[in-house]
């Protein structure tokens, strides 16, 4: 699922994200999720509990990449949100959870990034649909050819019951290595002007072809755990401390 055999390069809205898109919602249907892709490309799934609360905790990753991108950067974070969600229905979590497979992160095509991220969080500065790629192809234009309706951008916002977004991702330095940790939750970003709580939690990159998960079912029931604990923690709190 690339744009160049022999390497790992998918850029915002292309066919190769159709294929991704393709195969991820497969996946969130056979686990009972509830799916549909926004007006700016980020594929969504929904799991509600049977019974429990409305609040809502957001899981995923980027699905775009940079020209001849890692294996794991961005897919490691929703492919690991769509086993939180088996998780979550084996263990009876009681939170609605909400997968978001982001459309665009790296800003490759149109030279912004987030523009999938700045939807979400309801920071999407219409200016944007003028941009062109290097065919000339407009950001309005690519969203329409990949048959969505730009008219329903402001439905992309975050769902007013999202308390929290968790991410995994690969780590892009040596720091885990150089420590001798394996996982770490990360306590210092740049908030994009989200309005809500986010927390990435970065796994060290993988030097073998190993086809075991890079991360194990145990931590990941661990996250599950703290993440349920993360709902008590007030909004204000959030803010204060990603200033």
């Amino acid at each position: 699922m690339t744009e160049e055999p022999g390497c790992i390069t998918r850029r915002f809205l292309t066919p190769a994200m159709h294929d991704v898109h393709a195969l991820l919602t497969a996946r969130m249907k056979a686990l009972g999720m509830m799916v549909h892709t926004d007006a700016a490309g980020n594929l969504r799934g929904l799991w509600q509990p049977a019974k429990g609360s409305k609040q809502r905790l957001i899981l995923g990753s980027h699905s775009d990449t940079v020209p001849h991108a890692g294996a794991y950067d961005g897919v490691l974070g929703i492919t690991l949100a769509l086993e939180w969600v088996q998780i979550a229905q084996e263990t009876g979590f009681p939170l609605a959870v909400e997968i978001v497979a982001f459309s665009e992160e790296e800003g490759v095509r149109f030279g912004v990034p987030f523009i999938g991220s700045r939807a979400v969080a309801g920071r999407f500065d219409p200016a944007l649909l003028a941009l062109k790629d290097g065919e000339g192809v407009t950001v309005d234009a690519a969203i329409r050819a990949f048959g969505l309706d730009v008219a329903r951008m402001s439905e992309a916002v975050a769902d007013s019951s999202a308390f929290a977004f968790v991410e995994v991702h690969i780590e892009q330095g040596p720091v885990l290595e150089a420590e001798d940790l394996s996982v770490a939750a990360v306590t210092v970003f740049v908030r994009i002007g989200c309005q809500f709580g986010f927390a990435r939690f970065v796994q060290a990159p993988t030097t073998t072809r190993s086809s075991n998960s890079p991360i194990s079912r145990g931590t990941a029931i661990g996250l599950l755990v703290t993440t349920n604990t993360l709902r008590s923690v007030p909004l204000s709190a959030w803010r204060s401390a990603t200033r």
